[in-house]
């Protein structure tokens, strides 16, 4: 084949991918969680920044609990959270580890519980599709996202692990969906990332001395 032929068989299926993605709306979908994105990291560090100035001095009230309440059991209790459809923000366990000896340390912690909790939500959601009425009842809930999922698969997926959407009912939705469970787990590394983004902001928002 020459070359100005792959070029043009390249250019064209360029363009069927980009009136797929444009009819579909995935544009519009990756540019309002984007939107989302940075409204939400800037509006944390700047909650914490406010708040942190002006009403509570956070660090002592996490120092406290990290000197007062058995440590190991509030990693246990965000892990059942994150299990469980994110009950507990897990912004505010990462805001918790700014006072660990090691606060990456324990961010890592907490990015790879939410990690391993997302394979047992994937389970309980994969489980739940033999259970008829729960199953019609986790639809009606979150009809929205069932639609997202289908729509739009893995890429709802990598931005509910990146972005404010929430994770842990569209995780326990995968299941449900039967969702390839090896590329779910591949996806879900994005959790991780997640996690290291917004302990760098909620940081910066507990020492800033603005």
């Amino acid at each position: 084949m020459a070359p100005k032929e792959k070029i043009q068989r390249s250019r064209q299926r360029i363009n069927v991918y980009h009136n797929y993605f444009r009819r579909s709306g995935i544009y519009r979908f990756i540019g309002i969680n984007l939107i989302k994105l940075v409204i939400s990291l800037i509006v944390i560090g700047g909650v914490f920044i406010l708040i942190e100035k002006y009403l509570i001095d956070f660090n002592a009230i996490f120092d406290y609990l990290f000197n007062h309440v058995n440590r190991p059991l509030i990693f246990i209790v965000f892990f059942i959270s994150e299990i469980f459809l994110g009950l507990l923000p897990p912004d505010l366990f990462i805001a918790w580890t700014h006072s660990c000896f090691s606060p990456w340390l324990g961010v890592t912690i907490l990015a790879l519980s939410s990690y391993i909790a997302s394979y047992f939500t994937y389970k309980i959601g994969f489980n739940i599709r033999r259970i008829p009425k729960v199953n019609r009842l986790i639809e009606r809930k979150y009809q929205k996202y069932f639609v997202q999922v289908k729509k739009f698969g893995g890429l709802v997926i990598i931005f509910a692990a990146l972005f404010p959407l929430p994770y842990s009912p569209i995780v326990l939705i995968a299941g449900i969906l039967r969702y390839p469970f090896k590329n779910f787990m591949l996806l879900a590394i994005f959790r991780i990332v997640r996690f290291f983004i917004f302990a760098a902001f909620i940081y910066w928002g507990l020492n800033s001395d603005i």
